[in-house]
């Protein structure tokens, strides 16, 4: 009697369980179709809440946790599309019955290997010591400074740590650490504005030993602007330098003052120097008729330049001597200030072709005002008014007699063209340590705003051997 009561009492709780069992083991298989566009796990929990008799529980702060939804799924079973569904998420899951209770992941953190110490030491190009570099750990405020030797130690550094390497003259370096507890760290200078290269017509320097006043363009910031004469490309870059244009024309006459007009009747151009040897014209007017540019008289200064023959493509650097150092090197030639010209030249390595080219226009950005016909003759019919005269073909045939409906407008047919600019260049260029070379070829056009077909052009041709 009570083995039978026993195995009743089975009976029923199997009733009770298995069922439970099946029915959920059921749950986890039906079917879900969804269709979600970065769509919110909220609305998502409640499209599956619909097609199932499951029901998800969570708190309002869990869900600010979550990541916006994409998925895509057509009758997948259900624990298929939860694992879909939190693969990326901050979020886990825990099913009880036809519960699904969502709580936050927890951030799993790699440990990697601490190394009790390490030491490195830092050197430069020339091997020897860097002191008063600062290393520092990123993404932490662990960080030191390395003594007279260029040594550092840092403690208990974790493995694969990154340091960052800065310092006042110095390149910043990173460097990964590894299971070595010791290493020499290779930094490279840092080349600033007081390291670069002058040319002092006598030899070279940097702008850190040089005791004289010398200003400096390079061929990089000549190649940003688009200019026909190297010399326009001294505005506005050296202090102290003045630039000015005789015309508008291309092709015309650039003055350079240095440190201001130094004489009323003698002058103030400087003397100018390409490669070492003065160049013969200067930056007299190479025209002797008059041209649209200008002349070589006093009615209309200024004329056609011969740096217009120059292509800027092949100037390497423009040195400006401003004080002592041109009078003690050229003598009175150099009281004006002395313009010294580098061409390019090549360089050891592999032969090189370059190909430079591009195509631009203008356009008068501001014109004066004028008035047209009809603004004239309202103006004109104004002033006979306040006058008290009756106007007449004899006293104003322009009101009276000519046509007052036409219209000419003389700043577009004189100074409204469009002007075109075109520069295509070629070089080659190569050699070993003893011997190098360079040729370049060029060919600029360059057109006015003015009617006619006026124009600009240069074809030149650059050999260097060294």
């Amino acid at each position: 009697m009570q083995l039978h009561t026993i195995l009743r009492a089975l009976a029923i709780a199997c009733l009770f369980v298995f069922p439970v069992q099946v029915s959920l083991a059921g749950q986890l298989k039906h079917p879900i179709t969804l269709s979600v566009i970065q769509g919110r796990l909220e609305n998502v929990f409640k499209d599956i809440e619909s097609q199932s008799k499951t029901s998800f529980i969570y708190s309002r702060e869990t869900m600010l946790r979550a990541h916006p939804v994409t998925m895509e799924a057509k009758n997948e079973p259900l624990d298929k599309v939860l694992v879909y569904l939190f693969r990326e998420q901050p979020l886990t899951y825990v099913i009880d019955g036809s519960y699904i209770i969502i709580r936050a992941a927890e951030i799993r953190r790699d440990t990697f290997p601490s190394l009790a110490q390490w030491r490195a030491r830092l050197v430069n190009e020339a091997g020897l010591p860097v002191a008063g570099a600062t290393i520092q750990v990123k993404g932490s405020s662990i960080a030191t400074i390395s003594d007279s030797n260029g040594e550092f130690l840092l403690r208990d550094l974790p493995a694969g740590a990154v340091l960052l390497i800065t310092g006042a003259e110095l390149e910043p370096f990173e460097q990964r650490v590894g299971n070595e507890t010791f290493m020499t760290i290779t930094l490279k200078a840092k080349i600033n504005e007081l390291d670069q290269v002058l040319v002092m017509a006598y030899g070279e320097t940097t702008k850190r030993l040089n005791t004289g006043s010398i200003g400096k363009i390079s061929a990089e910031e000549i190649a940003r602007q688009p200019v026909s004469n190297p010399l326009a490309a001294l505005h506005g870059r050296v202090p102290g330098v003045i630039v000015t244009q005789s015309s508008g024309v291309p092709g015309a006459q650039v003055k350079i003052e240095i440190r201001g007009q130094n004489s009323i009747t003698q002058g103030s151009d400087p003397l100018f120097v390409i490669d070492g040897i003065p160049f013969g014209p200067n930056n007299s007017v190479i025209n002797q008729l008059g041209s649209i540019g200008g002349n070589n008289g006093s009615t209309n200064p200024g004329g056609l330049s011969p740096f217009n023959s120059i292509n800027p493509g092949d100037i390497e650097s423009i040195e400006i001597l401003k004080d002592a150092d041109a009078t003690a090197i050229y003598g009175s030639r150099g009281s004006n200030g002395v313009v010294l010209i580098t061409t390019k030249k090549g360089k050891a390595g592999k032969t090189q072709v370059t190909l430079n080219a591009y195509s631009g226009f203008g356009k008068l950005t501001r014109t004066t005002p004028l008035l047209n016909t009809q603004e004239y003759v309202m103006m004109r019919k104004e002033a006979f008014a306040n006058d008290g005269v009756q106007i007449t073909p004899g006293n104003a045939p322009d009101v009276a007699v000519w046509d007052t409906t036409r219209y000419t407008d003389l700043k577009k047919l004189l100074i409204g063209h469009t002007p075109l600019v075109n520069d295509l260049q070629v070089s080659l260029s190569g050699g070993n340590a003893l011997n190098q070379f360079m040729f370049r070829s060029a060919y600029h056009r360059e057109t006015t705003v003015f009617p006619g077909d006026m124009y600009n052009q240069r074809t030149s041709l650059h050999r260097r051997c060294s």
